[in-house]
């Protein structure tokens, strides 16, 4: 979670920008000029950048990776069918596994999907799918068939009756994207090879990326057994994986080329990540077990058993049993006002609460109340809680639960809301985040020794094969290269 104060907007850190300063040719399809101009497009993209980076806790701060990025999107976009187009390339400071681009030739990638990938050909094939979108003009069509529906949190609010609500039902993430068509989808997976081989690289390297996406999100599955969960967002925006794999084989063979014919550049590709942030940033907090931390703001706090943390730019998200969830953000509040003021006459004006009651948490000030209110599923009950974390700013937690909470689950909450404390100098300067290293096999090596050094509680060996793209019967060759996660 990246802290944005209500009264203001964060600087945004600049792009590592790879810009060929030439207009789009008009190679596009005639029948898309109906769409959108292409000045328009650019205008769109430009628009929606900041968004983009707000949404998804801004640019990766690491001129190494984001300028290695920018050179390999370069490399492929000078072997499109549109050389001339002004590509900006960004990585995104999220663990979220997504690829995806606007209108004008902006193309993002998270670090989280960098850290899937294991060669530079593998990070150059989902580039290669991102520009593939640019020459039939996608994303104009796309935007053009959504202009005048209501996206995100808005169409939940209006759904429910209540804005306050719809943010801790809606994560965010994807407010300013567009979902393609599954032909679109296939045809940027058609030129996207194309591209990849003109540019020198192993064409199959895109269906062993998309392999890496499917083990992923099968161990995501087994991780978070939640059936209305779906970590993997690049999955949910592109079609079925199996099927792509398939495809992206058939289309590598169709250019002749055996099966590692063309480099995969592993040595560069390990070389640019290697000490690259792994998971939460230290700039959005950690999510450790129960455990919530942020050495920025310098506070902690513990959610009840069986809650899954779900850290986002925006707030963070959890939700455990009896479908309940939790919401925590700060504010600065633009009046001078004490908790129980925010809370009844800014934070829950439009509210009817009742059972208002002033609490110390932690020798913090704190106010809270509740109602009923009506959602999609039914009536649920609303709790709202304000601390007064520091002189100038305000912790708000939201509380949903449909129907009332057993008396344990109750008893839980209760403990939530007064676990939040402040940490000391001490303590956040020694909350680091943890790392990608690049190790070598080396004799004697196995699967389950390099997994035992990850820092993490359950399921290393899985979590290690699949970071590294290791079928469950692999054997490890002496001096290959491996990734690894570090605290």
């Amino acid at each position: 979670m990246k802290f944005r104060l209500n009264i203001s907007v964060l600087p945004l850190l600049a792009p590592i920008y790879l810009f060929f300063a030439f207009p789009l040719p008009a190679t596009a399809d005639q029948q898309f000029a109906q769409f959108i101009s292409r000045e328009r497009e650019s205008a769109i993209g430009a628009e929606e950048h900041p968004k983009i980076l707000r949404q998804y806790g801004g640019v990766y701060d690491d001129v190494r990776v984001t300028g290695y990025v920018a050179t390999v999107g370069g490399r492929i976009a000078a072997n499109s069918d549109t050389p001339g187009a002004g590509f900006r390339f960004t990585v995104l400071d999220s663990p979220i596994v997504n690829a995806f681009a606007l209108p004008g030739g902006y193309i993002y990638v998270t670090r989280g999907l960098v850290a899937l990938a294991n060669s530079e050909a593998e990070l150059a094939s989902v580039l290669a799918h991102e520009i593939g979108h640019v020459p039939p003009r996608h994303s104009a069509q796309q935007y053009n068939r959504a202009m005048g529906m209501s996206i995100g949190s808005a169409v939940l609010g209006a759904l429910i009756g209540n804005q306050v609500v719809s943010n801790l039902i809606n994560r965010g993430g994807e407010l300013y994207l567009l979902n393609y068509s599954r032909s679109q989808e296939y045809e940027a997976d058609q030129l996207g090879l194309r591209f990849l081989s003109r540019a020198g690289y192993d064409p199959y390297a895109a269906a062993d990326f998309l392999r890496n996406l499917e083990a992923q999100d099968a161990l995501e599955s087994t991780l978070n057994p939640d059936k209305n969960t779906r970590p993997i967002e690049f999955l949910s925006t592109h079609p079925q994986t199996a099927k792509r794999v398939q495809e992206a084989i058939e289309r590598a063979r169709a250019t002749g080329l055996p099966v590692q014919a063309m480099p995969r550049l592993a040595e560069a590709f390990f070389s640019n990540i290697d000490g690259m942030t792994y998971g939460d940033s230290a700039e959005q907090g950690f999510a450790r077990g129960r455990d919530f931390l942020h050495p920025k703001e310098r506070f902690a706090f513990t959610v009840p058993p069986d809650f899954r943390i779900i850290n986002t730019p925006e707030a963070v998200i959890a939700e455990g049993p009896q479908e309940t969830k939790i919401r925590f953000d700060t504010v600065r509040p633009r009046q001078n006002l004490t908790v129980d003021g925010y809370l009844t006459r800014v934070w829950a004006k439009n509210i009817n609460l009742r059972n208002l009651e002033n609490l110390n948490v932690n020798g913090m000030p704190g106010a809270t109340g509740e109602t009923e209110i009506q959602t999609q599923q039914g009536w649920a009950v609303l709790r709202l809680l304000v601390i007064g974390f520091t002189p100038e700013r305000m912790a708000r937690i939201m509380i949903l639960s449909p129907g009332r909470p057993s008396a344990a689950l109750a008893q839980e909450l209760r403990r939530f809301t007064y676990s939040l404390r402040q940490l000391s100098p001490q303590e956040a300067a020694a909350l680091q985040p943890q790392r990608l290293k690049i190790i070598r096999v080396k004799p004697g090596d196995s699967i389950a020794g390099f997994a035992a050094q990850m820092p993490f509680q359950t399921y290393r060996d899985a979590r290690f094969r699949v970071l590294n793209g290791l079928p469950e019967n692999a054997s490890l060759r002496p001096g290959t290269a491996l990734k690894l996660v570090v605290q």
